[in-house]
Formats: structure tokens, C-alpha cells, sequence
């Protein structure tokens, strides 16, 4: 665990250990940066395969219980994948091949992935 509250351009944490989530086998690598920007500044990139395997996931989970909404028992990336538009018109090939990514606007995630907010 590696906490820098006084980092720059803010609070950090590391962790590397056992996976707190169902669908990650092993250890994994959390890392967290609180930047202190717009609330809409928000932007979740996850390998693509990943991210269809949790949209499957999400999308049987809720049509084969009948549920409306998305709880809070569903893990934030899920919720992600739900509730925020996808963008998928990255200027990077290897980006888009590679990565699935997903932000509050589409207009945002774009300036954010290709240098607008770099």
C-alpha cells in the first residue's frame, strides 16, 4: 500500500494485492488519484475483452432477475458500463483495439484520451 495524500496534482493511493472483485482472478493493481477537477472529469479505461465479458455479465444479471435498476451491489465498474456513454472513436488505433473506454460525456472522454485535457 502506498498512500501520498500531498501528492501532485493529488491525493494517491496504491495498492497492489488480492483482487476485490469477483470477476479478477489473482492480485491486481488499484490505483486511485483525486484530482480535485469537475466532477464530469471522470473516465474509466479497462482492456476491451474485460469490458465485453462485464457487459455480458451486467446484461444477463439484470434481465434474468427482471431488475430495473443497477444496486449498489454491483461493482462500480459495472454500474460505469451501465450509466455512461461509451466512446469509441479514439485517434489511437492500438487505443481502440485495445481499450474500452467509458466517461460522463462522450465530448469530455475524447478531450481527455486525445490531448485536450492531457
Amino acid at each position: 500500500l502506498i498512500e501520498q495524500p500531498r501528492a501532485e496534482p493529488g491525493p494517491l493511493r496504491i495498492e497492489w494485492g488480492v483482487s476485490q472483485r469477483s470477476y479478477l482472478p489473482g492480485t491486481e493493481l488499484r490505483m486511485r488519484c483525486e484530482m480535485g477537477l469537475h466532477p464530469d472529469l471522470q473516465l474509466m479505461a479497462v482492456c476491451r475483452t474485460l469490458m465485453e465479458d462485464l457487459e455480458r455479465a451486467v446484461f444477463e444479471a439484470y434481465t434474468d432477475t427482471l431488475k430495473t435498476r443497477v444496486d449498489t451491489d454491483t461493482p462500480e465498474e459495472m454500474r460505469w458500463l451501465v450509466m455512461f456513454p461509451k466512446f469509441n472513436q479514439a485517434s489511437s488505433q492500438i487505443v481502440r483495439q485495445r481499450y474500452g473506454l467509458v466517461g460522463v460525456t462522450k465530448e469530455l472522454t475524447g478531450d481527455w484520451i486525445d490531448g485536450q485535457l492531457l
